[in-house]
C-alpha cells in the first residue's frame, strides 16, 4: 500500500504536507517525486532555457557596428560617472 495518496488527501484538505511526511517517516522530496508530470521548478527551467535561446539567437542577428556603438556608449557613461563620483578626477 502506498502512503502518497494519503499525503495528497491531506494536502487537498489544506493540511501540512511537511507534518504528514514527518508522521509517516518519508521525505517531502520522495512525496513530491511521486506526483505526475514535471515539477513547477522543472517547467520554469524549460521556459527560462527557451527564453535564453531566443535572446541568444536575436543577439547573433545584431550587427557588429551596433555592438561597437553600445560598448562605446557604456564606456563613455562609465567614465562620466567615475568623474562625478571622484571630484579629483575632473
Amino acid at each position: 500500500m502506498s502512503i502518497y495518496p494519503f499525503i495528497e488527501a491531506e494536502k487537498a484538505r489544506q493540511h501540512s504536507v511537511k507534518r504528514a511526511c514527518e508522521l509517516l517517516k518519508v521525505s517531502r522530496a520522495a512525496c513530491y517525486s511521486h506526483l505526475p508530470g514535471p515539477s513547477p521548478r522543472e517547467r520554469a527551467d524549460v521556459e527560462l532555457a527557451a527564453e535564453i535561446r531566443e535572446v541568444h539567437q536575436r543577439s547573433k542577428k545584431r550587427k557588429v557596428s551596433e555592438l561597437e556603438r553600445t560598448i562605446q556608449i557604456l564606456t563613455e557613461a562609465t567614465r562620466f560617472f567615475a568623474r562625478e563620483a571622484n571630484p579629483l578626477r575632473r
